[in-house]
C-alpha cells in the first residue's frame, strides 16, 4: 500500500495546508504579528480602528482618506481608545416635520383684519372746486388730497345759508369767497377752522325759511359733491 492510500494521509495533507497558511500569514504581517493578537487583548491600548488605519496606509492608502473611511464604517457605540478619545461621529438624516395646519378664521391664532393705511402727515387740501346750475338744483365739487370725512350740516336763518362742516385739519388751497351769478345759491364761502373746514352756502333770498330738503351729499375717492334743490317759494 502506498503512502497516499494510508488512513494517515488526509491528516498529513491538512497539517502541511496549515503550515503553508501559517508562514505565509507570517511573510504577509510581518513585523505586525504581535499586534494582531494584542486586538483581542481587552487590557490592550491598542484599537482596531488604529490598527486598521495604520494597516491600511501603510499599504498605499493616503492617511485623510482612510480617517474618513475607516471612521464611517466602525459603529459608534463609545470612545474610540482606551484613553478616551473623541467617538466617531454619526451621521443622520434630518427628520422633515408635517406643515402646520393654518388656523381656521374663527381661531385665535388666526390673523386679523388688515390694518387701515396710515393717514399723511400734515393737514388735508382742498386743491379746487366747481359749482354748476344742474337738473337738480345747484351743484358743488370739492376735490381734495385725500380721502374727505362725511360733513357735518345743518341750516342757519336770517340770512338764510346751508352750513357744511368737514371735521379735521384742513386748508383751503382755491378761492374762498365765490360769487354766483344766476339761480337760488349766490355765494359759496369757505372759511378755516382748528378742527374743521367750513363751507356755506348764501341763498339768494335771505329771508327763505328752512328748505324742506337738506343738501344732498356724495362722497367718491378724494372728492366731495354737494347738491341743493330749490326752495318751494324760490
Amino acid at each position: 500500500m502506498s503512502a497516499l492510500h494510508s488512513p494517515r494521509a488526509p491528516w498529513l495533507m491538512l497539517l502541511a495546508f496549515i503550515l503553508c497558511a501559517m508562514t505565509f500569514f507570517s511573510l504577509a504581517v510581518g513585523r505586525d504579528v504581535g499586534l494582531v493578537a494584542a486586538l483581542f487583548d481587552p487590557q490592550s491600548e491598542v484599537t482596531l480602528k488604529e490598527e486598521i488605519q495604520r494597516l491600511v496606509s501603510r499599504w498605499g492608502g493616503q492617511e485623510g482618506v482612510v480617517e474618513q473611511d475607516v471612521g464611517a464604517l466602525l459603529p459608534n457605540d463609545g470612545p474610540t481608545t482606551a484613553s478616551g478619545a473623541e467617538a466617531v461621529p454619526v451621521f443622520r438624516a434630518p427628520i422633515q416635520q408635517p406643515p402646520a395646519p393654518e388656523p381656521s378664521p374663527g381661531s385665535p391664532d388666526a390673523p386679523g383684519p388688515p390694518s387701515p393705511s396710515p393717514q399723511p402727515d400734515g393737514p388735508g387740501n382742498v386743491l379746487n372746486h366747481s359749482f354748476s346750475q344742474v337738473e337738480g338744483g345747484f351743484e358743488a365739487i370739492f376735490q381734495a388730497d385725500r380721502p374727505i370725512p362725511r360733513p357735518n350740516v345743518f341750516f342757519i336763518g336770517a340770512p338764510a345759508r346751508w352750513v357744511v362742516d368737514i371735521p379735521g385739519d384742513w386748508r383751503n388751497m382755491a378761492r374762498f369767497n365765490n360769487n354766483i351769478a344766476d339761480g337760488f345759491i349766490r355765494q359759496v364761502v369757505l372759511g378755516e377752522h382748528d378742527d374743521y373746514l367750513r363751507i356755506v352756502f348764501h341763498y339768494r333770498n335771505r329771508e327763505l325759511l328752512r328748505p324742506a330738503q337738506p343738501p344732498a351729499l356724495s362722497r367718491q375717492d378724494n372728492s366731495l359733491a354737494v347738491t341743493l334743490t330749490p326752495p318751494n317759494d324760490n
